[in-house]
């Protein structure tokens, strides 16, 4: 599974949850592509270990064809 920048990029701008607001805040985020850099690194769900908490990164690849 690829992630390189340009992917978690591609990633965050389909994920509904993506949220910025740097918590896990229960915002019911819908994604906003006006915030930037919209990517999976400045979302709230991406966790230290590099992995979403939500388990959406592999899901969005898949049905993305990413």
């Amino acid at each position: 599974m690829k992630k390189d920048a340009k992917t978690m990029k591609e990633v965050a701008e389909r994920c509904t949850r993506y949220c910025s607001c740097g918590k896990d805040c229960g915002c019911g985020a819908t994604n906003s592509t006006k915030e930037s850099p919209v990517t999976c690194q400045t979302c709230s769900h991406y966790n230290q270990t590099n992995v979403c908490d939500l388990n959406l990164y592999e899901e969005i690849m898949k049905n993305h064809n990413l």
